[in-house]
């Protein structure tokens, strides 16, 4: 007796492309902590790696405080964050 998946097909191609496609934004957003920390990519690699995605967007903010100050972008890149958690948000109900 052979065991069927129980989600179909179409599901599982769209499923698969939420995982892929947020993987790229941990990733990029990873790149971009480790680019702000700016004391060399193995110590960045380091700081980033064992972070869940809650405490990595947190880390990013801080690290820009903390190289920009509260400057004119601040409102805008704390916007992109809040974007990315949303993400976070809808690809955890799915």
């Amino acid at each position: 007796m052979s065991l069927q998946h129980p989600v179909p097909d179409e599901h599982l191609k769209h499923i698969g492309d939420i995982t892929v496609s947020f993987a790229m934004l941990e990733s990029q957003l990873q790149t971009l902590a480790q680019s702000i920390l700016g004391s060399g990519q193995r110590l960045g690699q380091i700081v980033t790696a064992e972070l869940s995605f809650k405490a990595l967007r947190a880390l990013t903010v801080s690290l820009y405080l903390q190289r920009n100050g509260e400057d004119e972008n601040l409102e805008e890149f704390r916007s992109l964050i809040k974007r990315a958690a949303d993400a976070e948000e809808q690809r955890n109900q799915i």
